[in-house]
Order: structure tokens, then C-alpha cells, then sequence
């Protein structure tokens, strides 16, 4: 049908035949003049799964691209609005990017980018909160053009203030959360990307100036042109950058991985191409249809400055001009994507080809293979490459506030102590780095001394007001894990001030009841709070995460016929069945919160009681330890409905009746599980083993590589393993321990993991006769769900003589070493002359 409309177009009499080359010329030329327009498109792609975001500006056209593109590729993105979360607009745009992209990991957090109150309040729940992975920072607020055409609305002090608090948001929000960012594995790659206008070249002259006229003591009265006043908007922010990647750099302690002479593994980075893991660069999308030419014609209704019905005509009736000349969001994101995309210096592993004289250095026989581009740390990028901007290097005077503390009053203060920054020339060089830097510096400070001071809330809820004590302490801070995570933890791994020498519930811990004897089925609620009255001293200021276990019994007098079911905060974390064996759980804990413990337990007939420890593992690697008294508060009646709310006042509730230790008649002494299955691995060996089992005298290499599933973050892990004859394991290159008797396993907790990928290897030796490893590695993972991995042909083994040199340390990659090969499965748990082996309890 389409083809016949186009014949009879072109047989029609009023058809211009005459005029098809020039027609076809003219249509060449605009798709050329659109292709040109839109500029370069990112040739990278990366996956950003489990990788977490920051995005400022996430709700505008840009923003919102942006947003969809990274979740599009698995990204857990935290997008800043300053609307309340629960608006009507952040619900329903948040909701559809998580339908569009099949991406849950899509979360709004309320962070008002024009009050600094709004920004510390947010920085300090993030700093507290349970996961502080941030991956990049990307600060695409400041990309919106602001102000338009003179003759459309002429400018204004409020527009000149609007366009420097959105500076001073991106440098007050880089430096409230840049000490997660350090205290970060170095072997993560981190970016800061700002996000800036194109007319950034019009500020780039001599008359470029540092302090922010609007919180100047006596702003000036000469009003700069539009594209002026966003060039030095945009500039002020590229000169930020560089001087922030210069600040990190310099930092005393290297963030990059250090490199080993010996290790063919990692490659020895120029300090002149990167120093920190930690990447700050600007980067300009270009001209945008929608956040630039809109606002300039004063015909963003959508705007918080207005519109006019002027400049909305203008914008419709240039529309074909407009989407010819001027970029899309998407094609304006593009540059933004590339910085994400591409990789870093200190990312580029070598392939070290092993030297074929002993006596030569890996370090000399290795070769670097770089891509064809890497990310310049602390640059400007514009059309998905560098931008070679020059800036006149200007020695500014101190802002008003370094000069009247430099005069000080009274006894002297020992002087700052300041890092020293080579000046490398770029964007202006350190001097004129450092002066924009204490311009932002000042001008925040009087921005924060400017804001209305919010009286404070008399009516707030207090810790233990609601009759809930509260388990942790307003100075201490507990980092929350995992969610209904049922995994299995050995004796060993407790503290010694666990009151638990043998492997069952201490006899220092009664069990108690609601009643001594319950006639019928019923079912009883338990709570449970506490209060861990200390604080931690010392610098440091954030800790690692800690996980927290829970050990927990119902019992009565009939075996099988008992139940419980456990809740943390409200979260159900397991239930059993079963009062003779005890069952062990791993929740997390809320920092600075109550934390409420509650237990439904459900009697058959006859006595019924309850029996529990409870260990608390902190973050400050203290411990502290609760267990089933008179503490605890019951009902002597069913269960009501939300008896597990952590806001549930029960401070009607009564204490729970002590019926005795355990051990005490009719209950018995209650067995502790084992602290992880192993009979559900396999035995493995290198494939130098005979028909009897037998293998070669020496030592010999294994490693297993988990990566964590998409959207998910491992947080902790246990490892079961026994070897004949010996061994010893490593995690992520660290040595957990070492054994001897291969008819007894061992458990070895990993309290420090990577959050996608983790190497456990395994340096195994056979004394004589057969050879033979098994192992279960259990990981719990951050959204409540764990995984166990058996030995099995999955393993690597390393098939030469003895063990490879760095064979455990992550960087290592066994895919490229000729010698390494899947392990060869000997049998069964169970199976072949190692037959059943020992396993500690819970």
C-alpha cells in the first residue's frame, strides 16, 4: 500500500521531476546535518549490575534518559528529588522505570539540593544506613540551562542565586559522602561525573572569577550575559573537578592496589595516569532540544522561573529547526554513558607471558595490553572524548573568610596542614584550582549561616519512649545485612564470652514460658528488647558490615509437635519444629534503632517452654550477649495480629515466666546443628590421580570464583572444608586457616567480602596415598537470600608441580594459564577412602 501511494506520487502530474536531484540533495543534506547534530554516539557498553549510583537531577529530560539507560543495564540507582518520595509524580515515574526495565533496584530518596539542611540530613542517613556501596556519583542537576533571552525575561538576582547553589549542592554533596568513598575495597572502581552546559568555553577567559557574587559580602550590580554567567557556572564546576581528582591523588595513602614485582597478575600503573581508584571527571552533553533550548526561550512550563505564552509559540513554531539542529536526550546522554563506560587505568590487567630465564623479572617480560581508550581522570569530555580546554592560569586573592581567620585573635592555632598538589597546568592549573576550591568553601558556609534555622521538634520519638528499649545506642553504629537469612554458625566462631563451652545452649540460660503447663494447642508471643549502653571512641569513623546471630529453641515434651516461628523487626526470618536441635539464624540488625525481637510459639499438649541466646556481633567488633529471662514480655493468650511490629507498644505486656536452665526436666539438653552440610559436596583433586585414588607427594592449587548473582551483593560467608592430608584456605587472598586431619572439617567465618565477586582457593597437600578436598562455601547475600557452593568440577586446579605463585589473590586469572583446569570429581561426600568426617556444631 505504501509503495502504490509513492508510485502514484511520483507518476502525479503535479510531482516536480524536474526537481528530484535537488530533492534528493536536500534530503541528503539534512539527514547529514541531523547526523552531525546529534554528535557521537558512545561505542562502549558496561554491565552496572549490582554497581550502585547516585543520580542528582534524575526527574529531569536528561535526567530521566539517563535514569532508564542505566537501568536498562542492571544498575542500583538512588535518584535525589527534592518532592516528597510518596508524591504522586516520584511514585508513578519510579514505577514505571522499574516496569520498563525489569529493574527493581530503582529507589527515591528525598534530598531538597537547595537547602544544605535537606543535603546533610540525607547524607547522614545514607552514612548510617545499611549499604554504603556507591559506585559513581552523577550530578546531572547542574546540566538544566537557567534564565533566557533578555527580551523573553530579563535576568535576575534569583536566577544568578538559583545557578551557584546548585555549585555549591554538588560540592557540599562530594564532600559529605566522599569518606565512604575512601574507606571502599581500592579495588573498586569509583566515579564522580559532573554534569555540566556547553558554554563553558565563554568563561574561559581572562575575566574568569572565583567567588559566588551571591553569598559575596556586596554582591556586584553589573549583571553578566546568560551564556556568560552558565559558561562560568559550567567552568567553575570542570575547574572543581580536576582540582578534587588532584586532592585524591595526593591523598598519603594510595588507593590503588599495590603492585608486587613478583605477581604477573596486576600491572604496575603510571603514577602519571592514575593514582586513586576514585575517577572525578566533567563531562558536557552538548545543546539539548529540551533542558537548554527550552529554558533559553522561556518556554519550560514544567520550570520553577515560569514561561510565557511568547516563548512557547517560539518553541513550537521552531520545532522542525530545533530537531534538526539540537540533540535529543538521547543523544545528549551519550557522552555522559561514555564516562560511565569506559574503562580506567588502574582496571587494565596485564597478560603476563611467564619468562623463559628464572632470572627475569615478570615485571619485564610482562605486557600491558591498553584498549584503544581509557577514562582521563579528572578531564573534561565532550563528544565522547577529551576536551582540551585552556584556562588562564589567574593567582586569585583568599576569600574574606581564609583572611580574617588568617589575622586570628588571642593565642595562635597551629597552622592547616595542606596537601602538597603538583600543578599540572590543567584547566588553570593547581592555583587556580585551589581558588575556586575555597571560593566553594566559602560561599558554602555563608550558604549554610544564610538558611532559616528549622525549630527543633519537641514531640520526636525517642529511643525506649514507646515502652521498646532499644537494642544499640545513638553513638554506636550497627550495620544492618541481611533480611531473613537462615544460615548455620560454629562454636568456634563465638566469642569465649558466649556462655556455651559444649556444643548445645549454655546452661547459664533458662528457659522460660507464659505458663508451666498449657492443656491444649496454643500458641504464645514473646519480645524482646535490649540496650547496648557504650560508645566507641578512637578516629575511626565508619565501620564494615557485621552480621548477628541468633540462636533459638521452642520446646515440649513431645518431640515434632512443638513449633516457633521467629521475627526480627517484623520480618519473618525462619520457623522449626523440633525442640531436641536447636536451629540458627543470621539477621541484621538497624543501627541507632529499636530492634525487637519476637517469637511465635505454638504447644501441642503438655509443659511448653522457650529456649534462646542471642550473640550480637557489632560493627565496632565488640559483642555483646542476651539470652531467654525474665526480661523477655509474653501474653497468656493467642498471639495478636502485628504482635511482631517493632512499633507495637507492649508495655501492657507481662514479664515471661524463668520455668529453669537448660537442661532442666522435661526438656533435656538441646543439640546445636551443624555448623554447615557437607554432605552434599563432592570430593575433588587434580586429574593426576589413579583408579585407587592415589596422587603425587606435594602440594597442589584449587580455586572457585562466585560471582554474586544480578542485583545482588555477597556480605558475608562460611566455609566448611577438609582436605587429605593437609591444607590451607584462602578468601580473597587472605589465609582464613590451616589444617592437619582430614576426618574432622573445619568452619571458618569471612567477615569482609567483595560485593560481586569473591575467590576462595585452596592450597591442598597429599603427605602420600590417596588425595582428595571437599568443601561448602556458604555466602549470604544483601537482600536476605544466601547460596551454598560445593566442591565440584566448577573448582580450577592448577596441574603442575607445587602451587603457582599469587594463585589466591583475586587479580589472578586462571582462565589464561594453560595449566589450570576444571577439578576432577573423585566421588561423593561419603564416597572412596575418606569416608564420613566430622563437622562442628553450630
Amino acid at each position: 500500500m505504501v509503495l502504490g501511494i509513492l508510485d502514484a506520487a511520483i507518476n502525479s502530474a503535479y510531482f516536480p521531476k524536474n526537481y528530484v536531484p535537488h530533492i534528493v540533495t536536500a534530503a541528503a543534506s539534512l539527514v547529514l546535518i541531523r547526523a552531525f547534530s546529534q554528535g557521537r554516539t558512545t561505542s562502549r557498553d558496561r554491565d552496572l549490575h549490582a554497581r550502585t549510583i547516585l543520580v542528582t537531577g534524575g526527574f529531569t529530560s536528561l535526567g530521566l534518559t539517563l535514569l532508564q539507560s542505566l537501568a536498562q543495564r542492571g544498575a542500583h540507582i538512588i535518584a535525589l528529588t527534592s518532592e516528597p518520595v510518596e508524591s504522586a509524580e516520584v511514585t508513578i515515574l519510579i514505577g514505571l522505570l522499574r516496569t520498563s526495565t525489569d529493574n527493581e533496584n530503582i529507589y527515591a530518596e528525598q534530598c531538597d539540593l537547595s537547602s544544605p539542611s535537606s543535603i546533610h540530613a540525607f547524607c547522614t542517613r545514607f552514612m548510617v544506613g545499611q549499604d554504603q556501596r556507591l559506585d559513581a556519583l552523577l550530578f546531572a542537576h547542574e546540566y538544566q540551562h537557567l534564565g533566557s533571552f533578555e527580551f523573553l525575561s530579563p535576568p535576575t538576582a534569583e536566577l544568578q542565586k538559583e545557578r551557584e547553589t546548585r555549585s555549591l549542592a554538588t560540592f557540599l554533596l562530594i564532600t559529605l559522602l566522599l569518606p565512604a568513598l575512601l574507606v571502599a575495597p581500592v579495588e573498586r572502581d569509583i566515579r564522580i561525573i559532573n554534569v555540566v552546559n556547553r558554554f563553558y568555553a565563554a568563561a574561559a577567559n581572562s575575566t574568569f572569577s572565583a567567588p559566588f557574587s551571591s553569598f559575596a559580602p556586596s554582591p556586584p550590580s553589573t549583571q553578566k550575559s546568560i551564556f556568560l554567567a552558565e559558561g562560568t557556572r559550567a567552568l567553575k564546576t570542570c575547574i572543581l573537578t580536576r582540582h578534587i581528582q588532584r586532592v585524591l591523588d595526593a591523598l598519603p595513602s594510595a588507593q590503588v592496589p599495590k603492585t608486587d614485582a613478583s605477581s604477573s597478575s596486576i600491572p604496575v600503573i603510571d603514577a602519571k595516569t592514575q593514582k586513586s581508584n576514585i575517577v572525578a571527571v566533567s563531562v558536557s552533553p552538548g545543546i539539548s532540544r529540551v533542558d537548554t533550548i527550552a529554558p533559553l526561550l522561556y518556554a519550560d512550563w514544567t520550570g520553577r522561573f515560569g514561561w510565557s505564552y511568547l516563548g512557547v509559540a517560539l518553541y513550537l513554531l521552531l520545532q522542525p529547526i530545533l530537531r534538526l539542529i539540537f540533540k535529543s536526550p538521547i543523544s545528549a546522554i551519550q557522552s555522559v554513558l561514555h564516562v560511565l563506560f569506559i574503562p580506567t587505568p588502574f582496571k587494565i590487567v596485564s597478560r603476563a607471558k611467564q619468562p623463559k630465564d628464572k632470572s627475569d623479572s615478570v615485571i619485564e617480560n610482562s605486557v600491558v595490553e591498553m584498549p584503544e581508550e581509557i577514562l582521563k581522570p579528572g578531564s573534561l569530555y565532550a563528544e565522547c572524548a577529551v576536551v582540551p580546554l585552556k584556562v588562564p592560569t589567574i593567582d586569585f586573592p583568599l576569600p574574606p573568610a581564609k583572611q580574617q581567620s588568617a589575622k586570628g585573635k588571642g593565642k595562635a592555632k597551629p597552622e592547616e596542614e595542606m596537601l602538597e598538589l603538583p600543578d599540572d597546568g590543567e584547566l588553570g592549573g593547581e592555583a587556580t584550582g585551589r581558588a575556586v576550591w575555597e571560593a566553594y568553601e566559602a560561599a558554602v558556609k555563608a550558604w549554610q549561616e544564610a538558611e532559616p534555622k528549622k525549630p527543633a521538634k519537641q514531640d520526636d520519638e525517642k529511643p525506649g519512649t514507646s515502652g521498646v528499649a532499644e537494642m544499640g545506642t545513638e553513638g554506636a553504629i550497627f550495620e544492618p545485612v541481611t533480611h531473613n537469612v537462615t544460615v548455620t554458625y560454629s562454636a568456634a566462631e563465638m566469642p569465649t564470652a558466649l556462655p556455651c563451652p559444649k556444643p548445645n545452649l549454655s546452661a547459664n540460660v533458662p528457659p522460660f514460658s507464659a505458663s508451666s503447663s498449657i492443656p491444649q494447642i496454643q500458641s504464645a508471643a514473646f519480645r524482646s528488647v535490649r540496650i547496648k549502653a557504650e560508645l566507641f571512641s578512637g578516629t575511626v569513623n565508619f565501620f564494615l558490615p557485621s552480621l548477628n546471630i541468633i540462636h533459638i529453641s521452642p520446646f515440649n515434651v513431645r518431640q515434632g509437635d512443638d513449633l516457633h516461628t521467629l521475627y526480627v523487626n517484623g520480618a519473618e526470618i525462619g520457623s522449626g519444629a523440633s525442640y531436641t536441635s536447636a536451629q540458627v539464624y543470621t539477621v541484621g540488625l538497624k543501627r541507632r534503632s529499636k530492634n525487637v525481637i519476637a517469637v511465635n510459639a505454638t504447644n501441642t499438649g503438655g509443659p511448653a517452654g522457650m529456649i534462646a541466646t542471642v550473640l550480637v556481633d557489632y560493627s565496632d567488633n565488640s559483642t555483646e550477649i542476651f539470652v531467654t529471662d525474665a526480661s523477655w514480655k509474653t501474653l497468656q493468650s493467642v498471639p495478636p495480629v502485628g504482635f511482631a511490629n517493632p512499633r507495637l507498644d507492649d508495655s501492657s505486656w507481662i514479664a515471661a515466666s524463668e520455668e529453669g536452665k537448660d537442661g532442666v526436666a522435661p526438656w533435656g539438653l538441646t543439640a546445636l546443628p551443624p555448623a554447615l552440610d557437607i554432605t552434599q559436596s563432592n570430593w575433588i583433586w587434580t586429574n593426576e590421580t589413579d583408579s585407587a585414588g592415589n596422587a603425587p607427594v606435594g602440594h597442589r592449587a584449587f580455586r572457585k570464583t562466585i560471582t554474586s548473582p544480578i542485583g545482588k551483593c555477597a556480605v558475608r560467608a562460611k566455609v566448611v572444608l577438609t582436605v587429605d592430608n593437609g591444607y590451607t584456605v584462602y578468601a580473597n587472598g587472605e589465609s582464613l586457616g590451616s589444617g592437619s586431619d582430614y576426618h574432622a572439617a573445619q568452619v571458618y567465618s569471612v567477615r569482609q567480602l567483595d560485593p560481586d565477586r569473591n575467590v576462595f582457593a585452596l592450597d591442598g597437600e597429599n603427605t602420600g596415598g590417596p588425595a582428595a578436598a571437599i568443601a561448602t562455601i556458604l555466602v549470604a547475600y544483601n537482600d536476605g537470600t544466601s547460596a551454598s557452593y560445593v566442591t565440584d568440577s566448577s573448582w580450577k586446579a592448577f596441574e603442575g608441580e607445587g602451587v603457582p605463585e599469587a594463585f589466591q589473590c583475586p587479580s589472578t586469572d586462571d582462565s589464561e594459564w594453560t595449566q589450570w583446569r576444571d577439578a576432577t570429581v573423585l566421588g561423593r561426600y561419603g564416597v572412596g577412602p575418606q569416608g564420613s568426617v566430622s563437622v562442628p556444631p553450630a
